[in-house]
């Protein structure tokens, strides 16, 4: 595993590894509904294109492809792990 910096040609991949994870938890923990007002269908790419840039995460990478990635504020906070 590779753990790199943020770079725009991943903002894609990642908001759709994020759909695809919000959309996997068993809907007797979230239903759908709950998921569909998590993560829309289809995922915003402008918005999570807007999103990245600003908050430039940590993306790790296996075989080349993002197996996960983080965010972590100036004080402290981490997001999306």
């Amino acid at each position: 595993m590779e753990v790199k910096i943020y770079s725009e040609e991943r903002a894609k991949e990642i908001a759709d590894l994020f759909h695809q994870s919000v959309h996997s938890i068993d809907p007797s923990v979230y239903s759908p509904e709950q998921q569909e007002v998590w993560e829309p269908t289809p995922p915003d790419y402008e918005r999570w294109s807007q999103r990245l840039k600003e908050k430039k995460p940590f993306i790790a990478i296996i075989d080349n492809r993002i197996a996960d990635f983080i965010e972590l504020d100036p004080d402290g906070h981490i997001d999306y792990i």
